[in-house]
């Protein structure tokens, strides 16, 4: 739907036809509206602790003494007032672990989309 007539829109369904058929348009204020399918984005794992993706979750990670900072991607526990320069990972990218530009996460992602 047009997001600028109707902003209040917070939530929206599948309309189907009898006989299970979905609808492909729906009316609106004598407007028609194409109706598309929304694929969310696939669930990446991370684990907090050490930063790695789809292999395991901060609480069975085997590097539990060997912190990784999702900010600065250096070897201590997480500290909201890291002040080292902001730092990927994976990738030593100038953004933190677990950002959507982070092109590792991207791979994983395509990887189990196939």
């Amino acid at each position: 739907m047009n997001e600028q007539h109707y902003p209040s829109i917070v939530h929206a369904v599948r309309l189907f036809i009898a006989g299970e058929r979905p609808l492909l348009k729906i009316h609106n204020d004598n407007t028609a509206f194409a109706v598309e399918s929304y694929l969310p984005p696939t669930r990446i794992l991370r684990c907090y602790n050490c930063q790695v993706y789809d292999d395991h979750v901060e609480a069975h990670c085997p590097n539990k003494n060997n912190p990784v900072c999702f900010r600065c991607a250096q070897h201590h526990p997480y500290d909201p007032h890291c002040m080292n320069a902001i730092k990927c990972a994976h990738r030593q990218g100038e953004y933190m672990a677990g950002n959507s530009s982070c092109p590792v996460k991207s791979e994983k992602r395509q990887e189990k989309n196939q």
